[in-house]
């Protein structure tokens, strides 16, 4: 299963290499092993090489080397914040906000649900409805996970919505104290 998990991890995260914007409804937080991260991070900043001597728009690569020293535990925010500064389309600032909720989305630490929500305002307008109330349930499903100042151990995105879905169903009876972050469809 952990091989799996890899793989699904490298799947998403290899969208960034390409030249076309990235799913703004992909899950790119799933954990990644060291080979993994260090094999998509040579490649990433060697597109990144080629893309700017060739004057081509490299934030994706960017993005995704970010994301590879965030799984190779390189520091506390592993580039994330200065990353902000240079986004210059919606889909950029969306993709950023959402890639950096997911990753703290799968260590379940705090800030993760502010990230995942400011990164499906910014996507919303763009999004097609299938994948714009896949979000929306996703997130929803995701309010109900633990978050704490200490992270956890990292898990896959199927991990983390199964353990929700479980507290959601604990919960279910009892008064929940939600905030509805999508009342243009739901409230």
């Amino acid at each position: 299963m952990a091989a799996d998990m890899t793989k699904d991890a490298a799947w998403a995260a290899a969208a960034l290499l390409e030249e076309s914007p990235a799913p703004l409804s992909g899950w790119y937080g799933n954990p990644m092993n060291a080979e993994t991260a260090d094999q998509l991070l040579s490649r990433a900043r060697l597109q990144q090489q080629e893309r700017l001597c060739a004057g081509a728009a490299s934030f994706q690569l960017q993005l995704l080397e970010t994301l590879c020293r965030d799984c190779l535990g390189s520091g506390p925010d592993n580039g994330f914040a200065a990353l902000a500064a240079l986004t210059a389309r919606r889909h950029e600032r969306a993709l950023l906000l959402l890639v950096r909720g997911q990753r703290l989305a799968s260590r379940k630490a705090h800030g993760a649900m502010t990230y995942l929500t400011a990164g499906f305002r910014e996507a919303a307008p763009v999004l097609e409805s299938s994948d714009y109330f896949a979000l929306v349930r996703q997130h929803e499903l995701l309010e109900y996970l633990p978050w704490s100042d200490k992270p956890s151990m990292e898990l896959a995105l199927d991990e983390l919505l199964t353990e929700a879905a479980v507290i959601k169903q604990l919960c279910s009876g009892r008064p929940v104290t939600r905030v509805c972050l999508h009342q243009d469809t739901v409230g």
